[in-house]
């Protein structure tokens, strides 16, 4: 399919800073998209809206261009965290006056309510994009694209704008459905353009022609009057710094809404979740989070193990395994072993003894790459490097190596590797 360019951008002889008040009010119901409707409503979702305001240098997306990782990270299973790195960068960040970030809405009591936020444009920043993933779906989101809020006919500012959006599909996923059965949701081996959903594509898609998924509402709150050049933003418009304010999935700040205490109880509830490599996790993300707990389902927590050591400071350690999951980009990130301090049953280790072994190290990761079963080591130091020759020689003499039971522990070998084969499934 041929890709389309993005649209020509007009210059803006507006002036001052103008500020806006945007309202997202979702449309998307049972009522007007009857067809298909998810039974489970509490998988039903519009994801964190996440926006800014920007130069004609920077586009979020736009209609038949590919969505890049970050939209495709958004619309696949929700996660802003790409997006927001990617606004804070340095190479972008110029191009950017200010930045949307609202908290979604869950559950099929919240799909038509508002959500609004402030936002501001110049003479060389004057365009919208917004984006927001709708859900329970493969790979669709709605938003507007580098909107306009310029009127180049008479250098003013549009005083009010309403907008109605209708969903679009990332070009990333198969699907005409919201939860197609298993299979029939793979990824495309060659990503497709970013494409609206009509009456006639994807054919047996649920929405009803010609109505609108949500509504966005734009109204000038600064100037008052077009003659007005005021210089400033209003209060309450977050404006773009690198590395600020990017609403990736740590700024729960912006929610105005507690966001980030949820994401504290979520965490704790979900057991937290694997990093992405730089200390962050879409489970940060209260959304996500909530996302969470319908798509991936594990069983309970096992008992707490014994503590690793019998003096000094070890770890107890308990696993769950994932028992549902629906959305393996999101459930990979839940975590499955939950590991806490604990003192052994002496407070301090006496190590004077000729031969004191240190306490274990922690297991290392299953050295199987799939399904089949791996193995797992650990190892544990003599506490004086100088004594391992002589200990060793004794241990040789007495018949080789000696284990005992239970927490797996070596008599006079300690500085090598026991192998310890377990059924693991990495």
């Amino acid at each position: 399919e041929r890709r389309m360019a993005p649209p020509l951008v007009m210059p803006c002889c507006a002036c001052g800073t103008a500020s806006y008040r945007l309202s997202f009010q979702g449309l998307w119901t049972r009522e007007l998209h009857p067809t298909q409707w998810p039974t489970q409503s509490g998988l039903l979702h519009w994801t964190n809206l996440i926006g800014v305001s920007h130069s004609g240098e920077y586009m979020i997306y736009h209609e038949g261009g590919l969505a890049s990782q970050a939209v495709q990270s958004i619309c696949t299973y929700g996660d802003s965290t790409v997006l927001g790195q990617d606004l804070r960068r340095a190479n972008v960040w110029p191009h950017l006056k200010s930045v949307i970030r609202e908290r979604g809405m869950w559950g099929e009591r919240e799909m038509n309510e508002t959500r609004t936020a402030m936002f501001a444009v110049n003479n060389t920043h004057h365009l919208l994009s917004m984006v927001t993933m709708m859900g329970p779906s493969t790979d669709w989101c709605t938003g507007v694209s580098a909107l306009d809020m310029c009127v180049a006919q008479n250098c003013t500012w549009q005083q009010k704008r309403e907008v109605d959006l209708y969903a679009w599909d990332a070009g990333v996923k198969m699907g005409n459905t919201y939860q197609p059965p298993l299979g029939q949701d793979e990824r495309l081996d060659v990503p497709e353009p970013i494409r609206g959903i009509t009456a006639d594509w994807p054919p047996g898609n649920p929405f009803t022609p010609g109505r609108p998924v949500a509504r966005l509402t734009l109204e000038r709150v600064r100037p008052t009057h077009d003659w007005q050049c005021p210089t400033e933003p209003m209060p309450g418009v977050k404006s773009a710094q690198m590395g600020k304010n990017a609403g990736g999935s740590g700024d729960s700040g912006s929610d105005g809404s507690g966001g980030g205490s949820s994401a504290r109880r979520n965490k704790k509830r979900l057991g937290g979740g694997g990093s992405s490599g730089d200390g962050t996790s879409p489970l940060d993300d209260p959304s996500l989070a909530q996302m969470a707990t319908f798509l991936c389902i594990t069983s309970q927590w096992t008992p707490w193990s014994r503590c690793s050591v019998t003096c000094g400071v070890g770890y107890k350690r308990r696993t769950r395994v994932m028992e549902v999951n629906r959305k393996n980009e999101l459930c990979r990130h839940v975590k499955l072993l939950d590991k806490q301090s604990c003192e052994g049953r002496k407070r301090t280790c006496d190590y004077s003894a000729k031969c004191s072994l240190l306490p274990w190290s922690d297991w290392s990761t299953c050295n199987a790459t799939c399904s089949r079963a791996g193995v797992q080591r650990r190892a544990r130091l003599f506490a004086r490097a100088e004594e391992r020759e002589d200990c060793m020689m004794g241990d040789r003499r007495r018949g080789g190596e000696n284990e005992t039971g239970g927490e797996g522990r070596m008599q006079g070998m300690s500085g090598r590797r026991r192998r310890r084969p377990r059924t693991v499934l990495p």
